[in-house]
């Protein structure tokens, strides 16, 4: 059965997430006379969905200045701005790749974006608001040179 609430998310590896103690015990009574497995874990530090929200924005700022399809310029911003990790097969060999944005710790997410808001005055032409200036509501693009 594929399940994808809408209260939560479900991770890559179809993991459920539940925000809303309600909303799960309704789950759960969906459930009775079922088998099914619940893993409790701690929460690890990725990236946050406001820093994903923020991150798309300024990429879709870039794009609104330079034409290039999002898609494209987020590629680019990866290989050029994100950190490289080294990951391990099974067999003990190790390669080095770039996460994707989704992959990313919040630290290293930070450093990201910060290294593009410095790169896109001078490269993109466009000033991108900082994380603060933007919740704060700053969206006039008009004072971009």
């Amino acid at each position: 059965m594929h399940y994808n609430p809408v209260f939560g998310n479900v991770t890559a590896e179809g993991k459920i997430i539940f925000y809303d103690k309600s909303k799960l015990a309704a789950e759960f009574n969906q459930l009775k006379g079922k088998e099914f497995v619940l893993k409790v874990v701690e929460r690890d530090d990725k990236r946050t969905l406001p820093q994903n929200k923020y991150l798309h924005a300024c990429i879709k700022t870039i794009c609104d200045f330079t034409g290039d399809a999002v898609d494209v310029m987020k590629a680019f911003l990866t290989w050029k701005f994100s950190e490289t990790v080294v990951g391990r097969l099974k067999s003990g060999e190790e390669f080095e790749y770039k996460p994707t944005t989704s992959q990313m710790k919040k630290k290293p997410m930070s450093a990201f974006i910060e290294n593009i808001r410095v790169w896109a005055p001078e490269k993109a032409k466009v000033y991108l608001p900082t994380a603060e200036e933007w919740k704060a509501g700053y969206h006039d693009l008009d004072d971009n040179v």
